[in-house]
């Protein structure tokens, strides 16, 4: 790696490849047959997070199909075309010493280049945690890749509205006191 590459492309290739390694793993551990049925990880009065293996479109879209269907491929690349785009725009914006924001898109497009290869590599996404609760929901598997894309959003958006808090902060004058 050229050590005069900017900080935030360095915390974009960590993200991206944490987010990828992470999820590749954990489906591979699925795939292996470490967990072959539902194995129950936490669970608080009527709601449970259990280890389940099982193939779905992605992002809750299971109950469109298995995967396979043309036009689902053609939805998925879509979306995840869409998410890159912006995560791409985002990170254009950035300045050079934003290792957080870069670190977040590269979750964000680690997560969608997960989602991608499990696809092509097997023509559906692997789910392998299912939330349920008192009303169980076929649709409720999610994977490594998705919790990336999630958690990529939510350190932008809590990186945004601090700053936007201090830039309000500094931009007040300060306030006199009566005395």
């Amino acid at each position: 790696m050229n050590s005069s590459a900017p900080g935030k492309f360095r915390a974009c290739l960590a993200g991206g490849g944490l987010a990828i390694a992470l999820d590749q793993a954990a489906k591979a551990w699925t795939a292996w047959g470490v967990v072959e049925s539902r194995v129950v990880v936490f669970s608080f009065s009527n709601h449970e997070l259990a280890f389940v293996p099982a193939r779905s479109l992605s992002l809750g879209f299971g109950q469109i199909g298995h995967g396979g269907e043309p036009w689902e491929a053609a939805g998925l690349l879509g979306v995840a075309g869409l998410v890159a785009a912006l995560a791409l725009f985002f990170y254009r914006g950035l300045a050079p010493g934003e290792r957080l924001n870069g670190f977040a898109l590269g979750l964000v497009l680690g997560g969608v280049l997960g989602n991608l290869f499990d696809w092509f590599s097997g023509g559906s996404v692997t789910g392998i945690l299912q939330w349920v609760s008192a009303t169980p929901r076929e649709d409720s598997f999610f994977n490594p890749a998705d919790v990336f894309i999630a958690l990529g959003v939510l350190i932008l958006l809590v990186e945004l509205l601090v700053a936007e808090g201090a830039a309000r902060v500094l931009s007040e004058p300060p306030q006199e006191k009566d005395d």
